[in-house]
């Protein structure tokens, strides 16, 4: 069974997340604070889950650095882990004017993808969020946008990398537990 690291940006889905990815029976999870990674846990484990959390996005130095040693190795980010990932590869962020907090949208799909199988068109998702990925640089592929044309998903070209912008593991997000379940398999 695969060994998994969820890296906890102290927000409150954590647990929500953790219990949803254990729930699919395909990968053991442990959780460390983002504050607390050290560089034994990028050996044990076999992939890396980037969690939602407050705030910016630069204000989790910690998990750039990490992800210069986790080239080669699969990780999800969730939210704020999405934006991590987007700005590591050379992103930008734009703030939406607003807060899409416990707000919906529907995705559209401008590439098929496999972490998206059996998830229909215009499937429903939930946000909390008010800032987004733009600009995005060549190794970086949109999987998944809002209804109004805001990236929802990325993936990047070179590295096992993706990014969800919206929450899988809300219950708003219908398909959420599927989406996790064909990322845990296809890793």
């Amino acid at each position: 069974m695969k060994n998994l690291l969820l890296i906890d940006c102290y927000d409150s889905f954590t647990d929500i997340l953790a219990q949803t990815i254990e729930n699919s029976g395909l990968c053991n999870v442990e959780i460390c604070p983002y504050d607390a990674i050290s560089p034994k846990h990028f050996l044990f484990y076999d992939g890396f889950v980037l969690s939602p959390g407050p705030g910016l996005p630069y204000e989790y130095s910690q998990i750039f650095l990490a992800l210069q040693r986790l080239k080669h190795k699969p990780v999800l980010g969730i939210c704020m882990g999405h934006q991590i990932i987007g700005l590591a590869s050379g992103a930008r962020l734009r703030h939406l004017g607003n807060v899409v907090h416990g707000q919906m949208t529907n995705l559209q799909f401008p590439v098929e993808d496999t972490i998206f199988s059996g998830i229909k068109h215009n499937e429903a998702v939930g946000l909390y969020h008010s800032w987004v990925l733009d600009k995005l640089p060549s190794q970086l592929l949109p999987i998944a946008l809002s209804s109004d044309a805001k990236i929802m998903a990325i993936r990047h070209k070179v590295y096992p990398w993706i990014g969800l912008q919206f929450h899988p593991e809300s219950y708003m997000t219908s398909g959420g537990k599927t989406i996790i379940n064909n990322w845990l398999k296809n890793f």
